[in-house]
This record gives structure tokens, sequence and C-alpha cells, in this order.
């Protein structure tokens, strides 16, 4: 939760009785700012209206400032039942008074608007927004914002318009990486469930690890192949971790690290094929590559609890799995980790998000056997390690980027850059492993022996309703299923009404219908699995499912015939998962 008034220059909200109305204003440095209309609100709230885009059904809107509640009320007045208001009100101070002003029952007890007050409601505007938007309602979204909120609350105002931005910018991404790797995603999520099963605890290991040792992020940049046998000197005096793809050229060195990330659904799996590294303990996620991730003999601790049909049982029994931020790469994933744990020291190797020497990976990767060519990269450039710049890529810059933000965050943590060549990591200290070291690695530990203190996610108990909660999976798909077959024959009504021009009340609840049992689909737990197994086809099929034109007739068609044929794919996803799941025994 943010502060509830960031804004510097403190200010009140008053009421101003002009020829029998109150009017609502803020009083700031010295300056009034009206909240209402001195003239005919009723006339400007119509022209107001008018200059919105047409309006649909199942719009979303987000609106930024309460005020005296003439907007909402407006737009209440005006949409359609359908309709979703999500309202952002920044100031606490100005929302007490419009309540203690007026009367705002109409709006606060009509189930199409939303309201969330800074400081004072007990979940995040940006939080919230996560809930309210999908993929499906960013194309005819419509934002908004109260007038002369801006000068304000100006800060409070920007950060709405950013959550908004960076809301879409995600979902929009979020759906782009489910469309490349998605069906991996759900097949490894279903393969990952008895590695779950035996997997340990996050957070015990987070009790049990010494956090006065430096954590050592070690990365598969050309960097690595100068400093490597260094890390044997720093083996049980500071807690190695390895990303997947460096762990192929540590094995060749004979260096044994104390943990391996691996997030990637897609990833090689000939990272991790030595059979030394399979004894080792792993950081994961349900969606990691399933090949790596089972036949590991070491501990295995998952993260990032977003799976929702996962999320259900876990919350039913009290089990929690972490969620950590990303920038994109292992590394970046590894580094959250480690500040999440309370590491004073961090430290980076390999980590050159660059081509150093013209390379993309250390000796020994499964990377440094590809072809590569410099002349074949694009030309990015970014401040080097040792000065001048230094030929990077738009996907390194976007992992380097987090990293200088996640540092800037951490204060509290010193954070050194080890890798010796690459990439300049702003915030980070330039030194050498040898310097690391000998300064910092001063106190002996045993990995084994913590690993082995750790307590398991799941009690025996547990496990056992985990693999019953599983096997209830393909019965609760084909229930859905029959849900999308009802919702398909109220769209075929749909058309056939509109075929014979007959009343419009009728239609209107066959997609109100409709659209609740799509609607239940979209957020069912279980759902998740064929969402993440169909993506590329529900996407494109879901592609102007609300598209509106001024032919009402011809969108009320286009929703029907549309919609029938997203639900129709959902239901021939589901029979491809279910012959998935019958194949590995679920």
């Amino acid at each position: 939760m943010r502060d509830a008034e960031t804004d510097t220059i403190e200010y009140t909200c008053e009421v101003a009785e002009v020829e029998g109305r109150d009017i609502l204003y803020v009083c700031k440095n010295g300056k009034n700012f009206q909240l209402d209309t001195l003239y005919d609100q009723d006339a400007m709230m119509d022209l107001w209206y008018q200059s919105l885009p047409d309006m649909g059904y199942q719009n979303k809107i987000l609106f930024c400032g309460f005020g005296n509640g003439m907007y909402i009320r407006k737009l209440l007045a005006e949409v359609d039942e359908s309709v979703r208001i999500l309202v952002y009100e920044p100031s606490a101070i100005i929302y007490e008074k419009s309540m203690e002003v007026y009367d705002h029952s109409e709006i606060l007890q009509d189930g199409r608007v939303e309201i969330v007050v800074e400081g004072v409601s007990d979940i995040a505007f940006e939080d919230r927004l996560y809930e309210f938007l999908t993929y499906h309602d960013i194309k005819n979204c419509i934002i908004q914002a109260y007038p002369n909120y801006d000068r304000i609350v100006s800060e409070q105002v920007k950060y709405f318009d950013e959550q908004v931005q960076l809301a879409i910018m995600k979902i929009r991404a979020t759906q782009n990486v489910l469309a490349r790797y998605g069906m991996k995603d759900a097949k490894n999520s279903l393969c990952n469930r008895i590695p779950l099963m035996r997997s340990k605890s996050m957070i015990s290991l987070q009790k049990e690890l010494p956090l006065d040792v430096p954590a050592i992020i070690i990365s598969s940049g050309p960097s690595l192949n100068k400093n490597i046998e260094e890390l044997k000197r720093a083996k049980g005096r500071a807690f190695l971790v390895a990303v997947d793809s460096a762990v192929p050229a540590l094995m060749k060195h004979d260096v044994i690290p104390d943990i391996i990330v691996t997030v990637d659904s897609n990833k090689n799996t000939k990272h991790i094929d030595d059979p030394r590294a399979v004894e080792v303990a792993m950081i994961c996620c349900l969606e990691s590559q399933c090949a790596l991730v089972a036949p590991q003999k070491g501990a295995v601790f998952f993260m990032n609890d977003q799976n929702p049909y996962i999320a259900e049982f876990n919350r039913r029994n009290h089990v929690f799995l972490p969620n950590f931020s990303t920038g994109g790469s292992v590394a970046n994933s590894a580094c959250a980790v480690l500040t999440a744990f309370g590491f004073k020291n961090i430290v980076f190797v390999g980590q050159d998000l660059a081509y150093t020497d013209n390379l993309a990976y250390a000796a020994g990767t499964v990377g440094s056997q590809r072809a590569f060519r410099i002349e074949d990269q694009e030309e990015k450039y970014v401040d080097g390690y040792y000065g001048g710049k230094v030929r990077s890529s738009s996907e390194f810059i976007l992992y380097l980027d987090w990293f200088v933000e996640e540092i800037a965050q951490h204060p509290e943590i010193s954070f050194y850059n080890a890798t010796e060549g690459g990439a300049l990591i702003r915030g980070a200290q330039n030194i050498s492993l040898r310097e690391v070291i000998g300064q910092l690695c001063l106190k002996d530990f045993n990995i084994d022996e913590i690993v082995d203190r750790t307590q398991p996610l799941y009690d025996d108990e547990q496990k056992k309703q985990l693999a019953e909660y599983m096997k209830q999976l393909p019965e609760r798909l084909e229930k859905d299923k029959q849900d999308a077959t009802r919702a398909i024959r109220d769209y075929e009504k749909i058309c056939q009404i509109l075929l014979q021009k007959n009343s419009y009340g009728q239609i209107r609840k066959l997609l109100d219908s409709a659209s609740v049992i799509t609607k239940r689909l979209e957020t069912a737990p279980e759902m998740y699995y064929v969402f993440c197994y169909g993506q590329q086809r529900l996407q494109d099929l879901s592609e102007g499912l609300n598209d509106q034109t001024e032919d009402v007739r011809k969108d009320i068609l286009n929703t029907a015939q549309r919609g029938k044929d997203y639900l129709e794919a959902i239901r021939e996803t589901v029979d491809e998962l279910a012959d998935f799941m019958k194949m590995i025994a679920i």
C-alpha cells in the first residue's frame, strides 16, 4: 500500500454554497480548485459523455478521481448493465469530504462500480487493476481522469497513469509469452506435480541459510572463462547459485554449485546432464522444463505461486510458495530470490550482458556450441565494465535495466560485480572475484547440512490430498466443457433470433448467460491448463471479441459468432489436454 498523500504541499477540501448548490473545491497553496461546475452541471455532463468513445457490451472503464461523484453518476446512468467501472481515488481527504457532503448511496450500491481509495482501501490500486483487466478488455478500455486532480495530487495521478500503462504492457507481454510457450508451460506444470509433492520449503531454506556469507550468482557470460577456477576457493564460504546455463562450464572445471536455478519452460536438457549436477539442490517453478526438474535427486524448491489450480490447493492447506519479481532472465530470478532472502552481500559472476570478445557464452556451455557470428547481431551499445562502450542486445539491456532497478531498491544490500568484463551494472561495485573471496568469504558453512535441515513443503497427509486433488482435474475440466457447450447453444440461439429480427430483450438474456459462463471459464482455476495449452489458438479467436461499430445488430452477431468459435476451441483444447493427462497417468 502506498502512502495516502505523497504530494508535499498540504491542502484542504471545502464546500461552498453557490445558488443553493454545494460546490466541492480544494484549497492548496493559496489557490482554489473546483471539483464541480458553477453552471449547468447536467449540460456539462452531457457534453463530456458525448465526447467518449462508443461503449458496448462489457466495456471496462478506469477512472482517476471520484470528486463529487458526478462523472461516475453520469456513467452509471448511461452505460450498459454489463459495463464495469474501477475508480481510483488518490485523495482520502477529498473522498471523505465528498462522502460527508453528498449522498452517494446509489453509486456505492451499484455493482458496476468499485472504488479504491488510496491509504484507505484494503487492496492497492495496482493489485486490483490486474484482477480487473484482462487481455480482452484492453482494446476497448476507456481511461479518464477527474479535472483538476492533476493539479491537486499530481504524483498520485502520475502513479495512476503509470500503473495503467504498466498493467496493459504486462498483460500483453504475458499473452505473447503464453502464445509462444503456453503449451509447454501446461505440460510442465502437469508433469512437475510429482517433484512438487516431494519438494522442500523455500521459506525453510531462507531460515536455514547463513545470510551473512556472500551469495554469488554464477551466469554463463563469456567472462566466466576468466575467473571460473577462482570459484573453487569460494566453495563452503559463499552461497554459490548457478543459473542452469552455467552448469556445464562449472562441471567441466569441477566447481559444484550449492544450488541451481532453472525457470524457462523450454530450456535445453543438456544444461544439467552431468551426474554430479543431478545431486545438487534446485530452485524452479511449476512451469520449468520438467525434463530438468524430474530427474533431480537433490532437494527441489519451488517458487512463484502462479498456477491457480495449485494455488487453490495451497490456500486450503495453508501452504505458501513465495513469488519473486523477475526481469526475464534466470539470473534476474536468482537475484530476486537472494534479495528477498535478505543476503547482505550479492556478487555477480559471468554476468556480461554483452558480447565480450565477440562471444555470447562462456566456453563449455551449451550456448558456446551453437554457431555464433557477431556480424549477425543487432548493434546496441552500453557502458562497459572497464569504461567505454561494449556491444550488447535489446534482450541483454532489458535484463541489465532490471538489475539496476533492483539494486536501487535495496540500499541495505551491497552488490558486487565480479564479472571482470561485459556491461557496467550501475549500483554494483566493480571488483575482482579474487578480491571478493579475500574480503567477504570469511565464514565456513556446510550446504548439505543446511539443505538436510529444511522442511518438506507438504506433510504426508497433504501429499496424499494433493495426489487426489490432481486426479480430480480431468473431471473438473469435463464439467467446464459441458458449460462451454451450454454457452455455445446460447450463441447459436442469438444468431437465429437475429436472422428472424426478433426481440432484443431475449438476445440480452442469452448474451448475459453466455457471458457469465465464459467469464467463469476464464477464471476457473483448473482452466489455467486449458488456456496455457491452447493459448495461441484461443488468443487468435479472442481478438476482436468485443469490437464495436455503429451497427448494433452487426456487433451482436460478431460477438455471438466469435464467442461460439472461441468456446468450441476451448472444448477441443479440453479434449487434447485430456489425452495428454491420460498419457502421464492423471
